[in-house]
């Protein structure tokens, strides 16, 4: 009898143990009809450190933190990858989506992306064109904290615009995060639900 309460026990944590992993699915696009009558931000780029956050290709440290990254062309959001891709406005940039176990309440680990052309300014260090944070939080409820920024010359400068926001994420939806300049995609669900596409709305 005690056998088989350890076994059914042992099933329980088990099943509880992949109870709590998560796919995330982002896909960050530019907004080509930026400058026409929209205000520049104005505001001079910064780094992102890799001792603050993991870099995306950075497997160990990933691992430690209980996250897979999967390749860009698995994604959930191709549908939505294409219309951005055939509108007149708005480009794909970056598609990311991974597997994480077990997010924390507060504090998690943090993705570090960095894409596209390294930019020098007059002072300071070299950032990427796109460059910042994405953490996944849980606490009663799911919690996507996005710090981006998307660093461009105007007129001689270089300028960041930023998308900063932390975004109670309802599973299965498909979010929007905006800025002036560009925007975020965010569609999070558990994983035993199964990997099909997000239908557009």
């Amino acid at each position: 009898m005690n056998k088989l309460l350890t076994a059914a026990l042992l099933t329980l944590i088990s099943v509880a143990a992949h109870a709590d992993t998560w796919r995330v699915d982002i896909l960050i696009y530019s907004d080509r009809d930026y400058g026409f009558g929209a205000p520049q931000i104005g505001i001079a780029p910064q780094g992102y450190s890799a001792e603050d956050a993991i870099p995306i290709d950075d497997r160990s440290r990933l691992a430690t933190a209980g996250i897979r990254m999967l390749s860009e062309g698995d994604t959930l959001l191709g549908t939505q990858r294409q219309r951005l891709r055939n509108s007149q406005r708005f480009d794909p940039v970056l598609s990311l989506a991974w597997l994480q176990d077990d997010p924390p309440t507060r504090g998690g680990p943090k993705l570090l992306v960095r894409h596209g052309e390294r930019l020098i300014p007059l002072s300071g260090e070299a950032v990427h064109r796109l460059e910042g944070t994405i953490g996944l939080t849980l606490r009663r409820f799911l919690h996507l904290d996005v710090d981006l920024q998307w660093s461009e010359r105007v007129a001689g400068s270089l300028d960041a615009t930023v998308l900063r926001e932390q975004r109670r994420m309802r599973s299965e939806e498909l979010h929007h995060l905006d800025s002036p300049r560009f925007g975020v995609l965010a569609h999070v669900i558990r994983q035993d639900q199964g990997a099909q596409g997000v239908g557009a709305n």
